[in-house]
């Protein structure tokens, strides 16, 4: 494992390659780089509170899967991928699902023949 410094600052893929190495320093180094910019980008997309919880979850996510991250690809794209997909989640989770009341809703807005008959289910006059 290549933890030691380099002449000059290391690329961000070369601290991803070390940090794939178990160097947990080098991403350390990575998350200092990224979490302004990965907070700035979440806050275009959600709100100021949510996206604070969300860069934590991106790099969360980004650890638990750095055995994924290919050596040519540029880290940052990878990284911002997986922020992009932690806010579509995000918004998947916050948007509220179909339930009886919404869709009572809806069906109080049907014209009269479509409508659902009020209170208890009355018998076909063909059903014996």
């Amino acid at each position: 494992m290549l933890c030691s410094p380099t002449a000059g600052p290391p690329s961000d893929e070369e601290l991803a390659r070390r940090a794939q190495q178990g160097c947990a320093a080098s991403f350390e180094q990575l998350v200092r780089r990224f979490q302004v910019p990965v907070l700035q980008f979440l806050r275009q997309r959600t709100g100021a509170v949510e996206a604070e919880d969300l860069v934590q979850e991106t790099f969360v996510r980004a650890y638990e899967n750095l055995h994924h991250y290919r050596r040519t690809w540029r880290f940052a794209t990878w990284l911002f991928t997986i922020a992009r997909r932690v806010s579509i989640n995000h918004h998947r989770r916050a948007r509220p699902m179909a339930g009886s009341q919404a869709l009572e809703s809806v069906e109080s807005q049907l014209p009269g023949p479509h409508r659902p008959p009020r209170g208890p289910m009355r018998r076909s006059r063909w059903t014996s």
